[in-house]
């Protein structure tokens, strides 16, 4: 059995992927910067090590030694969420990285989770994993840290909209549920999604594959308007007004009006030609979180 050392092992699919390593008898060592990140880590199995990315110390031997390093340790998100953050972060992320990517040779691969929204807005034409990046919002922060860490080790799984026990898709069902949420723009922009599970299945196809770009995203996605209307469906709430995107960066901030704006149709088929196929579906598996004490797929 391998050793693995995670980054961002407290988000949404961080916690999955621990787990998941843990049961099939891995040994996890899972980098925490505050006491309460290092209790849930100890939660999910994983033996906890205490350090910042930004700064030298014990977690860098840790890095150096493990077989397998994950990179999920990007800025979570947290509205408002304003551009000049994004700025900011993104030099953060590309900082993290390359402190990270510093301690690794050829030989043990990386495996760094991105997201879809590298791409950037892209209307009504169809996305390649091939086609160039022109990142909006976050996906500038995924971006930096693709650059930071280039290299023939790297494997770089852009993920859809990841939905599960927590992160973004979290709040917006809560919004949802408490009518605070409001359609940003005309709501016909695609949203590719992915379950927290399908997503970590992603990732570990991707560390047994060649260095590249992976795509992770459930077939057909849905619209904005038909996701929400979808959530609305099964919290019994009535159907959101539409907003205006500058309008509602008011509140949301700027950067995420441009997420939840964007529309990214993605054709994923390297993955696909792995043997990997998406287990859940949005409109099952999302829609089954919004009830009460449901588990998260």
């Amino acid at each position: 059995m391998a050793t693995h050392f995670v980054t961002g092992g407290t988000g949404v699919v961080g916690r999955v992927l621990i787990e998941d390593l843990v049961a099939d008898g891995h040994t996890v060592l899972a980098l925490g910067r505050t006491g309460n990140a290092l209790r849930e880590l100890v939660e999910t199995g994983a033996e906890p090590v205490f350090g910042n990315l930004s700064k030298p110390g014990t977690w860098q031997h840790d890095a150096a030694q493990a077989d397998v390093v994950w990179h999920l340790g990007l800025p979570r998100v947290a509205p408002p969420l304003r551009r000049l953050r994004v700025r900011r972060d993104a030099k953060q992320a590309w900082r993290d990285a390359h402190h990270l990517g510093e301690l690794l040779d050829d030989d043990r691969p990386i495996i760094l989770a991105s997201n879809v929204l590298v791409w950037g807005d892209r209307g009504t034409e169809l996305v390649h994993e091939d086609d160039e990046p022109n990142p909006v919002a976050m996906g500038h922060w995924s971006l930096a840290a693709e650059q930071a860490l280039a290299g023939p080790q790297l494997r770089t799984v852009r993920l859809g909209w990841v939905y599960g026990h927590s992160g973004m898709f979290s709040g917006v069902i809560t919004a949802v549920r408490r009518r605070q949420y409001r359609i940003v723009g005309d709501g016909q922009n695609v949203m590719p999604l992915i379950s927290a599970r399908d997503a970590v299945r992603a990732l570990r196809t991707a560390q047994g594959a060649p260095s590249g770009v992976y795509a992770a995203v459930e077939p057909a996605s849905p619209t904005q308007e038909a996701l929400i209307h979808r959530i609305c469906a099964a919290v019994g709430a009535p159907r959101p007004d539409r907003i205006p995107s500058w309008m509602a960066s008011l509140s949301l901030g700027a950067a995420m009006a441009d997420a939840l704006g964007a529309s990214i149709d993605v054709d994923a088929r390297r993955l696909a030609d792995l043997g990997w196929t998406p287990a859940d579906s949005w409109r099952e598996s999302l829609v089954a979180i919004t009830r009460p004490g449901a588990q998260s797929p």
